[in-house]
């Protein structure tokens, strides 16, 4: 039995006897209780018992006479009136009626169209879903998944939200206390009667929501996951505990259209290029997205790096592979398009005349948004592709690692000469 002292005029004293008990000289357990105090553990062997209470100690007036039998599994509170009610008859239960919305997390689902010249049509399915084995990890993972207008899977989904995981789906009822099963189903019949609906116990939620790619575009659909919740207070004489009432979890939709893939976003991007890596039989290269960057070394082969020859900022100046050394010549930002000089940096890394040949130098050029200047770094293997010929990288010619080792367009290969990281 669970037992809480609601009397405000001093401590009390209690004592238990036994179910069959008619003289009450010595009890089976006793104790004292003040104001806001609680026992929870007077129990007896067989389940039941009987117990008297009394003012300040053994000596003090009656409140409750031995005689009435009380059950191991009752809970009760003593008012200031001297009676003993049930923790359900005595809690008292306060609801805010304003809907409320707590963000959880994102998903997005890209449809890549750069080289369609028709727009799809999807399905897409977002969810939210409660790890169930707690003991691993008590977290829930939002993901979604697309399928094609004939039912197939779409490729294209991930979340933004790193790792997918986000906080455990929340119960019904969250109460920030320590309440009896009792006042919590109180809580929940007095909330869903005053707002008229019935709380979902769901470990996962789904929606489904119907989508259009655009043709020449990169479609992107994210989807944002929120929590409705009423609050409230349950007030047990002195004692208030705030609790949280979860309706239902449900989505808002965005749809954004990128011309390129470079116009997309950084954490977008970043998933982008997870979800199409360039490889020989993908005609659509990512470029990993930086933070433009005046201070970044090119690192190729032999851990040598690109270099404008003669430290010259010139139109035409030829670039080439060489030792690292600090110089400002070394230095490189890059945007998702042009490699820009911290020289100048309206100059950059163009391929010489436009030609897109095997051997066409790298010169440096003033930046005028032509495909011979504009470049898609794969971070699968580490090259730049050219704009004008996906099928051609930057390279060093003849593999030959040494000080002014030309830099040229060349035939993808996958060479060490091909490989190139930002440092």
């Amino acid at each position: 039995m669970k037992l809480t002292s609601n009397w405000s005029t001093g401590k009390v004293f209690w004592r238990t006897f036994n179910f069959g008990d008619t003289v009450y000289l010595t009890g089976n357990r006793e104790g004292f209780l003040s104001n806001g105090e609680s026992v929870s553990d007077i129990n007896h062997p067989s389940g039941h018992f009987q117990m008297e209470i009394k003012r300040g100690d053994i000596f003090g007036s009656f409140l409750i006479h031995a005689g009435s039998i009380f059950n191991n599994e009752d809970e009760f509170i003593l008012t200031d009136q001297g009676t003993l009610v049930t923790e359900e008859e005595f809690a008292t239960v306060e609801i805010d009626h304003v809907l409320k919305l707590e963000y959880v997390g994102s998903s997005s689902q890209f449809f890549s169209l750069l080289n369609s010249s028709v727009d799809s049509e999807y399905e897409i399915t977002a969810s939210i879903t409660q790890n169930t084995d707690v003991a691993i990890d008590n977290k829930s993972t939002i993901t979604t998944s697309a399928t094609n207008s004939d039912g197939t899977k779409a490729d294209g989904g991930a979340s933004v939200d790193a790792g997918t995981k986000t906080d455990p789906i929340k119960p019904s009822i969250k109460i920030d206390g320590q309440v009896s099963h009792s006042v919590e189903n109180k809580i929940v019949t007095e909330v869903e009667k005053a707002l008229n609906f019935k709380f979902s116990t769901a470990t996962t939620y789904t929606e489904k929501h119907k989508a259009f790619g655009k043709a020449r575009m990169i479609t992107v659909y994210t989807y944002s996951w929120q929590r409705q919740y009423y609050t409230g207070k349950v007030t047990l004489g002195s004692n208030v505990i705030p609790f949280d009432a979860t309706k239902a979890y449900i989505t808002s939709e965005q749809r954004v259209d990128y011309a390129s893939v470079a116009a997309l976003p950084a954490d977008l991007f970043a998933i982008y290029n997870n979800l199409f890596p360039s490889s020989p039989g993908n005609p659509l290269p990512v470029p990993k997205k930086l933070v433009i960057n005046k201070k970044n070394l090119i690192v190729g082969l032999g851990d040598k790096c690109i270099d404008a020859a003669g430290a010259s900022s010139a139109n035409g100046t030829s670039i080439v592979l060489w030792e690292q050394n600090g110089g400002i010549n070394q230095m490189w930002g890059f945007d998702g398009e042009f490699i820009m000089s911290s020289m100048d940096t309206n100059k950059c890394l163009d391929v010489q005349s436009g030609v897109a040949d095997n051997g066409t130098p790298i010169i440096l050029w003033e930046k005028n948004g032509g495909d011979n200047q504009k470049w898609i770094y794969n971070a699968a293997d580490g090259s730049f592709t050219s704009f004008l010929d996906p099928n051609k990288c930057i390279d060093v010619r003849g593999v030959e690692n040494k000080n002014g080792a030309v830099i040229q367009l060349w035939e993808k290969n996958g060479g060490a000469n091909q490989k190139w990281n930002f440092v």
